[in-house]
């Protein structure tokens, strides 16, 4: 008797500390909104990647003033824990072949200055059922039909959004999407 077997891994966040208390202490200055301005907003760069394409995620300043960011995950400042997507208009899951544990009370600042940007990381989008060239575990990928697409990426709500508390303009970006035979 023959058996076969998937195994669909995913990104998984543990709670490693059971203690909010760091970031409520916490007295560092973060992002706030500007005159109901965005201090913070998303710039992507598409490049072509063997039929799939890889989008370089960019958190770009748009104050005069630095700009600290900080992250409770580990690993910090990646892609995977803080972005959501959305293909052509529609809720779209990221997916990485990773664990990210959440460490409340240890976290990692960075800081983005004035009118400067800060490469987060990549997300690779390719065709469902493709095999992808590299294996690259914290990077997220995002599976799509074949074809020509319209990819939001915006900073999920809530507490892992790298301690901005201002509104950070989502980016969107055109890519086409081929299938490997």
């Amino acid at each position: 008797m023959k058996h076969s077997y998937t195994l669909d891994v995913t990104a998984t966040v543990l709670v490693v500390a059971a203690s909010v208390t760091a970031a409520a202490s916490d007295k560092t200055p973060s992002p706030e909104v500007e005159d109901g301005k965005p201090m913070v907003a998303l710039r992507l760069e598409a490049q072509d990647d063997h039929g799939s394409v890889r989008i370089t995620v960019f958190l770009e300043n748009l104050t005069d003033k630095p700009i600290k960011l900080r992250d409770s995950t580990s690993p910090a400042f990646t892609p995977w824990p803080c972005l959501k997507a959305k293909v052509d208009g529609k809720e779209a899951d990221l997916q990485a072949r990773a664990a990210f544990a959440l460490l409340v009370d240890m976290v990692e600042e960075r800081t983005i200055d004035a009118r400067k940007r800060f490469k987060l990381g990549d997300v690779t989008v390719t065709a469902k059922g493709s095999r992808l060239e590299k294996d690259e575990p914290l990077a997220p990928v995002l599976y799509v039909k074949p074809g020509a697409h319209e990819i939001q990426l915006s900073l999920r709500s809530g507490e892992l959004t790298l301690g901005i508390r201002a509104t950070v303009a989502p980016a969107s970006i055109k890519v086409k999407v081929t299938s490997i035979p």
